[in-house]
């Protein structure tokens, strides 16, 4: 089995994102990931009492799999952000709660991104027009046409589009 990346411990909002999907690959590669998206066994209807031994053991099972991943979500906080996220009982609790803090509107953030986004003339020119393009994805308020022209005015001199090469509302895409 090939070895997963080191987590580097969440210490804000920086480098959430790649913290999530790191902890996430190794919640699924420890296969208890599937308590953040799934509910637990019901309770056997009547009680403790009258639930079969394969009903039993699914909820012992569920609740091993959950104090597992609560443990790694735990563990790859900082010493100083683990306080605040102990006192969730449940791994699906702390990384609503994670997310509710660090998880910022997207929309926003990649438009924010998008309108700061200056081309570095010694990065290649295709890998950045694939950023800015994953950047305009998420901006859902503005036509394809209007982003692209955003996009057209932030490109270096050498790379510039003539004007008039992207149609009016149309539905011109940079891909």
């Amino acid at each position: 089995m090939a070895s997963l990346p080191a987590i580097k411990p969440l210490d804000g909002a920086d480098g959430f994102l790649r913290w999530k999907e790191t902890v996430l690959l190794h919640l699924h590669a420890a296969g208890v990931g599937h308590v953040l998206s799934e509910d637990p066994p019901p309770p056997p209807p009547g009680g403790a009492s009258s639930s079969s031994p394969s009903a039993e053991a699914a909820t012992r099972t569920w609740a091993r799999d959950d104090a597992v991943c609560r443990g790694h979500i735990l563990a790859a906080l900082s010493d100083r952000l683990l306080p605040d996220y102990v006192r969730y009982g449940t791994g699906r609790a702390v990384w609503e709660a994670v997310a509710r803090t660090y998880h910022l509107d997207e929309a926003a953030l990649f438009y924010h991104r998008f309108l700061d986004f200056r081309f570095d003339d010694g990065a290649p020119l295709l890998e950045q027009l694939a950023h800015l393009h994953a950047m305009a994805v998420h901006m859902e308020d503005l036509s394809a046409s209007g982003t692209a022209n955003m996009a057209r005015g932030k490109l270096p001199a050498d790379a510039q589009i003539p004007e008039g090469a992207i149609p009016e509302g149309g539905k011109a895409s940079m891909t």
